[in-house]
């Protein structure tokens, strides 16, 4: 589990590719997701590198952050949500399903 996704979380859902850039990760939390350590990010960064069908058809392309992984997280109506985007992000190395 990514390091930002709080203790309390629940309904996890989890999807990876292992041969390509791919990571989609979506829960619920009553504590949510301390940004405060995150980063903003410039827009959607190409979107998500992978699909899931658990991601919410239109994803935001403003108030994402990173949070040192190189994924992009965001609440979307009460669920938090990360993925990988096509376009990296800046990370602090620990970005460990990006192969390319």
């Amino acid at each position: 589990m990514p390091e930002w996704v709080p203790a309390d979380a629940e309904d996890i859902d989890v999807r990876l590719d292992t041969s390509k850039p791919g990571y989609v990760i979506g829960f619920t939390s009553a504590d949510g997701v301390d940004t405060s350590a995150c980063e903003p990010v410039d827009g959607a960064k190409g979107g998500p590198a992978m699909t899931a069908g658990f991601l919410p058809e239109k994803l935001p392309t403003s108030s994402l952050v990173t949070c040192g992984d190189g994924r992009l997280t965001t609440e979307i109506d009460g669920r938090w949500y990360g993925w990988t985007p096509v376009e990296p992000v800046e990370s602090d190395g620990n970005d460990t399903l990006r192969t390319d």
